[in-house]
């Protein structure tokens, strides 16, 4: 993942899509990168539906 440089500006979403099992599994290794990151913290709002919603 490339590394985040640019000042972040107003409300940053995440949306996590359906698709079961293996949807909340792809979704963990999203939060995981994102946590390694360090941006996790900028995330105002979080949308999702069916596998997204496991983790969500």
């Amino acid at each position: 993942m490339p590394q985040v440089s640019a000042i972040m500006q107003g409300k940053t979403g995440l949306a996590l899509s359906g698709g079961g099992f293996r949807a909340s599994l792809y979704h963990i290794g999203v939060l995981a990168a994102l946590a390694e990151q360090d941006q996790l913290r900028h995330i105002e709002v979080i949308s999702c539906v069916s596998g997204g919603s496991i983790i969500g």
